[in-house]
């Protein structure tokens, strides 16, 4: 919008005031969702496979269904030369690809690219350096088989193009994240790139304690040794027999400089 650009909002009812009140025009799909409240509600969606197919049944799948019908006419209808889509919103993928429009995909974690190069860590324990890139690389792999049936079946239904990985497709990939939280690395998505936090605008969060900008090289390190640090064992409380041994120890090298 800073730059001239024209831009069209398709979306449930739900985000309207929040589009309305930047000055876009938005265009509603479905009905008003609150789609927070649901996650709120319901927080086995994260709970391990199960959750996930859950997830994708009663709040992506719906989704998907809602909005790509409107944004493709919507982007019929404007002539839009591009569609930007989150990493979960085949609609808006789905709808660029029917109107031969470029396709923009958002990823808006870094774990949504899975690397072996930049593991990702979801428990405390952690693998040895050399097999840290296997999990990653197995659940990329798990990942694309379990999901390509259910996204080919949903685009059938709603008579889109048959785009089962809609980031491997897409014109550009955009990170929304800095260089030093996380470097781009050979196996990231094609055509990837990164362009930092979304409420950073200034790029302060990429500077230094004195307001200094961190060295592009530097940021990616010195940010991994803050991460990993560990925080010091807590020590429990000395009973009062330990207190007494412990003030007779300091006491000792008193007692052999004075010779006794």
């Amino acid at each position: 919008m800073r730059r001239g650009a024209d831009v069209t909002f398709v979306a449930n009812p739900f985000y309207e005031s929040r589009v309305t009140s930047c000055g876009s025009r938005f265009v509603a799909a479905g009905e008003f969702f609150d789609v927070f409240a649901a996650i709120e509600a319901n927080p086995h969606y994260f709970e391990g496979p199960r959750g996930a197919l859950r997830l994708w049944r009663e709040l992506v799948a719906p989704s998907v269904r809602e909005i790509y019908p409107v944004a493709l006419d919507a982007v019929r209808q404007v002539g839009a030369g591009g569609v930007v889509s989150h990493l979960l919103s085949f609609g808006g993928a789905w709808a660029a690809r029917a109107a031969v429009a470029r396709s923009i995909v958002v990823s808006t974690t870094s774990s949504a690219w899975l690397s072996r190069h930049e593991p990702v860590v979801f428990a405390p324990w952690r693998a040895p350096r050399p097999v840290q890139g296997v999990p990653s690389v197995v659940l990329r792999t798990l990942g694309r088989i379990a999901a390509t049936p259910a996204i080919r079946r949903l685009a059938a239904d709603v008579g889109a193009p048959r785009v089962t990985e809609i980031v491997a497709d897409a014109d550009l990939n955009l990170g929304t994240w800095p260089e030093w939280f996380r470097r781009p690395v050979p196996d990231d998505p094609p055509r990837s790139r990164l362009c930092g936090f979304v409420f950073d605008t200034d790029g302060r969060l990429g500077t230094g304690a004195r307001g200094r900008r961190l060295p592009r090289q530097r940021r990616s390190t010195r940010h991994r040794r803050v991460r990993l640090r560990r925080e010091p064992p807590r020590r429990r409380p000395l009973s009062r027999r330990g207190r007494r041994l412990r003030e007779v120890g300091q006491a000792l090298p008193t007692h052999r400089r004075l010779g006794r």
